[in-house]
């Protein structure tokens, strides 16, 4: 009776079951007091320990095709979920009723998918690309770590729902994007440790430079009509102005050609040429090249033609006094002679 009392208080402590397989018997434990389940071990230490012994590392789910089309060949997701207090505070579920793929939830709600077609959805169970990342608003991001000289370097890429629409900082040496078409760069946005920017906005383009102060300033501004406007100065070795209109009517036989007289007057009274903006104006307006060019031609060319009737009326006085100087020395000869008669 002896021996029988200390076999029924043994059996209790493990059970063993033998489960067939291809390779032949692969034997189970369970331990009723932990509530361990050994899989080809008689000693889990943990909930569920399988012990492949050399073997090919794989555990296989099979459920039989419901449906001839591969795409749709699950009739029911495979899932497994963390519970907390009846709530799935974790789960990785492969494929569901109407297509395969791989999702991953967190506290009741999806955060990842995996579709049948590689794409990968964060923040979306339908994903439209082969990485789509949707969140709210500042909250759709990506950070990129890289470590050149043993210094972990963060670099953020940010959507927003509004402006400035797509950020992208780092902390590197530079933040630096390049589009590269094979070896070449294609195109390129260079900023080594300065604050300066590029905004790209739907009717313009704003070139903003920042200093070692911090101070900003709005250096070049490209409008939706092309139009460009500098803050500041401009250095070129050559600036060509194309424009229509030429200063050549001047020289038209119709050109009425202002008299001297008049120009005199209005420089006194307005103390620059006609048709030339004042200094205050072109200091408060500020002066279109090309206009200004073709009035400062225009100015030129009336002044040639001053010239040309000054040559001409030079040209005439000069003869008037040669003829002069002749009648003088006619006269002086003549006056000489009848003096010598008498």
């Amino acid at each position: 009776m002896k021996k029988l009392s200390i076999l029924l208080f043994a059996v209790p402590s493990l059970y063993f079951a033998q489960l067939a397989t291809p390779q032949g018997q692969l034997q189970t434990t369970t331990n009723p007091e932990t509530g361990n389940i050994g899989i080809g071990t008689t000693s889990p230490d943990q909930k569920l320990v399988v012990n492949f012994n050399n073997e090919p590392k794989t555990i296989k789910f099979y459920q039989p095709v419901l449906n001839s089309n591969p795409a749709y060949s699950l009739a029911s997701s495979l899932m497994f979920t963390w519970y907390n207090e009846n709530t799935d505070i974790g789960m990785i579920r492969g494929g569901d009723k109407d297509i395969l793929g791989l999702g991953f939830r967190i506290n009741g709600q999806e955060k990842m998918r995996l579709n049948y077609n590689g794409n990968v959805g964060i923040g979306t169970s339908s994903p439209q690309a082969k990485l789509n990342i949707y969140g709210a608003h500042g909250d759709t991001n990506l950070l990129l770590h890289s470590i050149g000289n043993g210094t972990d370097v963060p670099a953020y890429l940010n959507l927003w729902a509004s402006e400035p629409g797509m950020t992208y900082t780092g902390t590197g040496i530079g933040n630096n994007i390049k589009h590269w078409n094979g070896s070449t760069p294609f195109s390129r946005f260079n900023n080594t440790r300065g604050g300066s920017y590029i905004r790209l906005l739907e009717n313009q383009i704003l070139f903003t430079t920042v200093d070692a102060s911090g101070k900003y300033a709005q250096a070049l501004n490209i409008a939706a009509d092309g139009n460009v406007a500098v803050s500041n100065k401009l250095e070129a070795k050559e600036i060509k102005v194309t424009t229509t209109p030429t200063a050549d009517f001047v020289f038209e036989d119709t050109y009425q050609l202002p008299d001297l007289e008049s120009v005199e007057k209005h420089i006194k009274e307005k103390k620059h040429l006609p048709e030339i903006a004042s200094a205050a104006e072109m200091q408060k307006e500020g002066v279109n090249i090309g206009e200004f060019q073709i009035k400062l031609l225009q100015k030129i060319e009336e002044l040639t033609l001053y010239s040309i009737e000054q040559n001409k009326q030079n040209k005439e006085l000069f003869r008037t006094v040669e003829k002069q100087q002749e009648q003088i020395k006619n006269l002086e000869k003549n006056i000489q002679q009848s003096t010598n008669t008498k």
